[in-house]
């Protein structure tokens, strides 16, 4: 009804009125903007400021609903219209979308620079939301191009941001991702006092199940790390019975490592054999996890020369990882803006 309505006026203007209905809908209902979007006829706008609005709509509407974009094709149009408004809020999320996509491409370079004039236009803007939104894209940057010490500051910043707003879902899966960086610089005091504030959370207020799923296997890997192997299968037991989403070949390994050093042989081969199953001969950190698994089970079960052989793979693997995501030095450091 809505969408006939519109189609008796000039495509721009039918599409102007969809572009401001998709917009009123973004937040409450993203699934409901995303077909309100593709109803429109992009090929059929001619205005670039319609163009421009389409796109970063679109591409906003792509990410809440989690479909991943890995071409920019699509949000580099609102990105150079936008350009000519320095600071402009339409700059700032057209940024970030554009980083986005890179981030979902494995362009970490391209990402961190846009994430951080994103970030950059945000604090100008005092927008606590979105200094709190970009600043965890450059710290999920810096988590997965093994930058700890910078994730673990832009996580921060993005806590301390979305503390300042009513987004209490948001600062509170932003508090599980800093437990991560504690646990990875292995300061297992600081992962450990935020772990355990967040399971004290009453559970009526948190009803989001992707948030437990996540919690339960941030507690699998916090005991992981630190070395209480007892603990952390009570967790991997619990984070398989909730059953929230497949496990992966990575969850596979360290379960499989988890077994070894417990010395269950022949579970810990199991969970290794599933680990192959599930992971893809082209993602290092599938395949470094089982072979972390797997030369754990061999300095029990194996030769001395099937260690030596697993070791010298393990230092291949972990090589392809750091070459995977080896990214520029040239990027300005954002640390500069904190």
């Amino acid at each position: 009804m809505l969408i006939a309505g519109a189609a008796g006026c000039s495509p721009d203007r039918a599409a102007r009125d969809l572009l401001d209905r998709a917009d009123s809908l973004m937040e409450s209902r993203p699934d409901s903007a995303l077909a309100l979007l593709d109803s429109i006829d992009a090929g059929a706008i001619s205005d670039r400021s319609t163009r421009a609005r389409y796109a970063l709509l679109m591409s906003q509407a792509l990410d809440k609903n989690y479909i991943d974009v890995t071409s920019d094709s699509l949000i580099s149009i609102a990105t150079r219209y936008y350009a000519d408004v320095d600071n402009s809020p339409e700059l700032m999320k057209s940024l970030f979308y554009q980083a986005t996509v890179y981030y979902n491409d494995g362009s970490y370079d391209h990402a961190a620079v846009d994430a951080t004039h994103a970030y950059e236009i945000a604090v100008k803007l005092n927008d606590h939301f979105w200094t709190g939104k970009t600043a965890t894209l450059i710290a999920d940057i810096f988590n997965l191009t093994y930058n700890y010490d910078e994730s673990l500051k832009f996580r921060k910043v993005a806590v301390d941001a979305y503390a300042k707003t009513n987004k209490e879902s948001l600062h509170r899966w932003t508090l599980l991702g800093l437990s991560m960086d504690y646990i990875n610089i292995r300061d297992h005091e600081k992962a450990f006092s935020i772990i355990d504030s967040l399971q004290k959370l009453d559970k009526h207020t948190v009803t989001d199940s992707a948030f437990t799923d996540n919690l339960i296997r941030t507690c699998f890997e916090y005991n992981l790390e630190n070395r209480d192997y007892q603990t952390a299968k009570t967790y991997f037991n619990k984070l398989k019975n909730y059953n929230f989403q497949e496990l992966s070949a990575i969850d596979y390994g360290n379960i499989g490592y988890v077994e070894a050093n417990l010395g269950n042989s022949m579970l810990a081969k199991q969970y290794i054999d599933s680990a192959r199953k599930y992971s893809k001969q082209d993602d290092a950190k599938d395949l470094f996890a089982i072979d972390i698994a797997n030369w754990e089970y061999l300095k029990s079960n194996g030769t001395k020369y099937d260690i030596i052989d697993y070791s010298e793979k393990i230092m291949h693997t972990q090589n392809a990882i750091v070459k995977k995501n080896a990214w520029s030095v040239g990027i300005r450091s954002p640390t500069k803006f904190l």
